[in-house]
């Protein structure tokens, strides 16, 4: 229900005037686009870390220690392995 009713509008207005104003102005709306997607991303990080994370700090820290380290070791396997 959430999606549906957008799309919905958003191609009810396909045949109206609307359209042309959206093609005059498109690099104002994809800006705009832009920025609401970017307080939505920002929203959602600021929640995570007002409730946290739900991680204890020592699984915190191993995983802080252990992606670097597992990332570095299958990168230098593919550069051996594909040399």
């Amino acid at each position: 229900n959430k999606v549906l009713l957008p799309v919905a509008i958003g191609q009810a207005l396909r045949a109206t005037p609307a359209k042309d104003l959206y093609t005059k102005h498109s690099k104002k709306f994809k800006r705009l686009q832009e920025i609401i997607l970017l307080g939505i991303v920002w929203n959602a990080f600021c929640n995570a870390f007002k409730r946290g994370l739900g991680l204890e700090l020592k699984h915190g820290i191993a995983l802080l220690t252990l992606l670097p380290i597992m990332h570095v070791s299958v990168l230098l396997a593919l550069f051996g392995l594909f040399r």
